[in-house]
Formats: C-alpha cells, sequence, structure tokens
C-alpha cells in the first residue's frame, strides 16, 4: 500500500485545520467523514500500494504537517488556526489535523480531516492485533501489571499506524511529492515563533535526514512492548526510545516501516521508529538545543505560563518547541 516510488520530491508538512469560515460543501462532519473513512479503508484493504498513480512534480505538495490529536482543547484548536494561518502561503505545504474520535466535530476542509479508529488501523496492520494478545503473556515484564489492565494497544501509545494511515489519506486527497517530509506532531504541543521558520531551517540543515526529532534518549519502561515479530527482528540491545511529541519522517523511512506494519511488526511508537532508523541503517538527527524549551512528557503549562515563556524569547533565537500546553 506504501512505496517510495508514489511519493514526491521535496518535503511534505500534513497538518490538519480548523477552519471555520470553510463553505459548507468543504466542510467535513464527524458522521459523514467516519462513515466515508469506514467505506474508503474497507475498499483499500486488498491494495498494495497508498496510491497508484504518479503525482506530477510540479504540482506536488513536498511538506506535510500533521497534527494528532483526541479530544481537542480550545487552545489546541487556536494553535492549529494559527499553524494553519502561518503556512497558508507556503504553497508546497498541507496541514492536517489527524482524529481518532470519530464523536469529535472538526470544522475543516474535506481534505484536512482525517478520522480513523485504532479498530481500522488494526484491520491493516496485523501486528497490532498480535501485540494485543501478547499481552497476558508477560511479554514485557517492567509493567505486566499496568499494561495488562490499562494499557492495551491503542491510538495512545501505538501511533505509527495512525500515522500511516494519516499519510496515506493525504496522498489521497493533495498531491504529495515523491520524495516528501512529513511532520508529525502532538496537539498539546506549543511554538514560541513560527513554525513555517522551523521547517525552513531544518530543510536547509538536515534536508535528507530520514527521521528528525528531540534526540533525547529515555526509558519509559516499555521496551519489550511489541509484537513477537518485533522482538525477533529487532533485540532487546538494539533498541532505543525517542521522545515523539514532534518529528519529522522522511518518505524513504515510512515507506520502510509501512512494509514492516504489513509484515506484523510493531512496536510502542516511542521505540518503533527511533528503534528501526538505527538498526536498519537510515539516519537520525535531532533538533538543535535552541530550539527546545519547555520539553517533558510530564510537563503541564497553562496559557499564562505559556505566554510569559513565549514573551521571553527573542526573535532572533527562532522558534521554540515546547510540550505540553495543557490548554
Amino acid at each position: 500500500m506504501w512505496t517510495s516510488r508514489h511519493l514526491a520530491s521535496t518535503v511534505f508538512v500534513t497538518i490538519i485545520l480548523l477552519h471555520a469560515s470553510a463553505s459548507d460543501a468543504d466542510l467535513c462532519t464527524s458522521t459523514v467523514c467516519g462513515q466515508a473513512l469506514l467505506q474508503r479503508v474497507s475498499l483499500q484493504q486488498n491494495k498494495s500500494t497508498i496510491s497508484e498513480e504518479l503525482v506530477p512534480e510540479t504540482a506536488c505538495k513536498s511538506h506535510i504537517v500533521m497534527v494528532r490529536t483526541h479530544s481537542p482543547m480550545p487552545g489546541m484548536i487556536r494553535r492549529m488556526h494559527e499553524f494553519s494561518d502561518d503556512l497558508k502561503g507556503h504553497h508546497d505545504t498541507h496541514f492536517i489535523v489527524s482524529v481518532d474520535n470519530l464523536s469529535v466535530e472538526i470544522l475543516l476542509p474535506k481534505n484536512q480531516v482525517h478520522r480513523y479508529t485504532f479498530e481500522l488501523a488494526k484491520d491493516q496492520f496485523p501486528g497490532l492485533t498480535r501485540a494485543t494478545r501478547d499481552l497476558p503473556n508477560g511479554s514485557f515484564p517492567e509493567v505486566t501489571a499496568i499494561l495488562t489492565n490499562k494499557w492495551k494497544p491503542s491510538g495512545y501509545n501505538f501511533h505509527m499506524e495512525p500515522v500511516l494511515l494519516a499519510a496515506d489519506f493525504a496522498r489521497e486527497t493533495v498531491n504529495v511529492c515523491r520524495h516528501a517530509q512529513y511532520w508529525v506532531m502532538e496537539d498539546d504541543v506549543f511554538i514560541c515563533g513560527k513554525l513555517s521558520q522551523l521547517i525552513k531551517y531544518y530543510d536547509t540543515k538536515f534536508a535528507d535526514a530520514d527521521l528528525l526529532d528531540s534526540g533525547r534518549h529515555i526509558n519509559n519502561g516499555l521496551r519489550s512492548w511489541g509484537s513477537r515479530e518485533y522482538q525477533t527482528l529487532y533485540p532487546m540491545k538494539m533498541r532505543v526510545m525517542d521522545e515523539e511529541h514532534v518529528m519529522r519522517f522522511s518518505s524513504r523511512l515510512l515507506d520502510h516501516i509501512w512494509r514492516l506494519g504489513r509484515e506484523g511488526i510493531t512496536a510502542e511508537s516511542e521505540w518503533f521508529a527511533s528503534t528501526v532508523a538505527k538498526v536498519d541503517g537510515f539516519r537520525h538527527e535531532a533538533f538543535d538545543k535552541i530550539h527546545i524549551g519547555a520539553w517533558s512528557f510530564d510537563n503541564r503549562m497553562n496559557e499564562s505560563s505559556a505566554n510569559e515563556l513565549c514573551h521571553k524569547r527573542r526573535a532572533s533565537q527562532g522558534p521554540l518547541l515546547n510540550h505540553a500546553g495543557k490548554f
């Protein structure tokens, strides 16, 4: 379903944006989009590639910015609008919001809202079902009690397959360059400065990087949480974890991960893409430290503290990535 010959060349950013001023004909309601998605995925389960036609290079999008969300707070929706406004004048960029909550109404143009359920992801990628099946067998003894009772694989902790589905959706709705790059952001990320400046900076500095992230290798105790196929192919000592609040993927790496997923290979997403990049010979780079601000998985910033932080940031220092803005 995903082959690199169908990916367009340059860098593609998809961010799905709420745009309240769009005409009724262009808006996508949760019920309509959910039904359309169910029909689309059902029809595509037997396809061998994401797209069967070759996209003209001159008309393609080279950047896709994708914001993942479940139940966005008002400030998160506002940030989506700000991202969209910032990127609106960049014709090589497409902005998408990917949401796994079909009951959430998001008023966006149809080609900017990707809706899915984790059950649909499991239909496409068999490893997700196997990882669920293997949970009670204690395949990750560090946190067996917690995982078996509460943390079944879901869109909350297995993100790569939903990202692949969202990239598929983008490629079906806009012209995507063959070697596009995909920025993936969590909805509680906020940026001091312009996202477009950040994209441009790393287009220049790390144009050929396959994976770009914070570069912070930590351990969340979920090193063994994956399908048996994953555990066999990537032994424990080879695995590496990276934070995934903001990541940029090359088409080449996403293509590779898609093939692995179809073969039943999957893992908790903080351990998946970074391990694959390391072991399978992809170029992995980190954001400059000057672009990383308040940044932690357990950080909880309100709007007042976020505004204060950004007020202190000098424009000459460039954009600043922050996580998490819980407003």
